[in-house]
C-alpha cells in the first residue's frame, strides 16, 4: 500500500485499456485537495486497486479465483 505516483497508469475494472490514475481520479470527481491522500494497492509492480475507489480489471473475481482479500480502510465500528 503506497501513495499513487504522477504518470502511473492502471486498468479500471471492466475497461480494456489503461488510463492515467490522475485522469481517472478527475473522472471520478475526486477533489484536488484529496488526491494527495489517495493510496494504491500494488502487486507485482502493478496497481491492483485505488483503495476505496476502484479495483483493477486484472484483479476481478472469476470462476477459477481461489482466494479473495477484503480490505477495509477503517476498522469496523461495533453496532451496539
Amino acid at each position: 500500500i503506497r501513495p499513487w505516483r504522477n504518470g502511473e497508469k492502471f486498468q479500471p475494472f471492466g475497461m480494456k485499456g489503461h488510463v492515467l490514475v490522475s485522469d481517472y481520479l478527475n473522472q471520478k470527481g475526486v477533489a484536488a485537495a484529496l488526491k494527495s491522500k489517495i493510496v494504491v494497492l500494488e502487486s507485482n509492480n502493478k496497481i491492483a486497486a485505488i483503495l476505496g475507489i476502484e479495483v483493477a480489471n486484472w484483479c476481478r473475481i472469476e470462476q477459477h479465483t481461489q482466494g479473495v482479500w477484503i480490505i477495509h480502510p477503517f476498522p469496523e465500528q461495533s453496532q451496539e
